[in-house]
């Protein structure tokens, strides 16, 4: 493809090298990045840990949770308008953030002793949602803690944390979203 463009272009030799390296330039090293308002928190979405794809227009992300002692708690989170079929082969990472920039527990995993901190989605080759634990290994639809489930009619999926939760709806400040290949 590089070599087409490179040939419609000027014929001399240091022109070609220069359109050659503006064309791989602008190819590897392009990076975007957004930032979104949700209610009182905020999504970013770009640099990371994790080249970002973009592979879907638009996906809401919104929160279920439960009172207890006078504390709301994150008990889900709902994912709509995914689309799976342009997102076939990619994970997604959601994390939550406080105010000074923490990440934000969501719940005690205590089979692997450890506070999960981000909800972890994989989209297989033939577009079938599924998720991982927070040692990234596949559980498909659920383990001990969280539980994932598909409402057709709505086209929403529910992550939904079963126990131990610990991420106070009051402490929730922003959000990041991280995409990765898991081919």
């Amino acid at each position: 493809m590089i070599d087409d463009l490179v040939e419609a272009a000027p014929k001399t030799k240091s022109q070609k090298f220069l359109v050659r390296l503006f064309l791989l330039t602008l190819c590897f090293s392009t990076t975007y990045a957004a930032s979104v308002s949700l209610g009182s928190g905020q999504a970013e979405f770009g640099q990371g840990l994790y080249h970002i794809t973009v592979c879907d227009q638009w996906v809401k992300i919104s929160y279920g949770y439960f009172y207890n002692s006078g504390n709301a708690f994150i008990s889900q989170m709902n994912i709509d308008s995914l689309d799976t079929q342009a997102c076939k082969g990619k994970n997604f990472r959601v994390k939550l953030y406080n105010s000074s920039g923490s990440p934000l527990n969501l719940f005690r995993d205590n089979t692997r002793s450890v506070n999960v901190n981000s909800v972890w989605l994989t989209i297989n080759a033939s577009g079938n949602v599924g998720l991982l634990n927070s040692s990234g290994a596949f559980i498909n639809d659920s383990d001990d803690y969280q539980y994932l489930n598909y409402l057709a009619n709505s086209a929403r999926y529910e992550v939904i944390f079963y126990d131990n939760q610990t991420g106070l709806m009051s402490d929730f400040s922003s959000m990041t979203i991280e995409s990765a290949s898991n081919a």
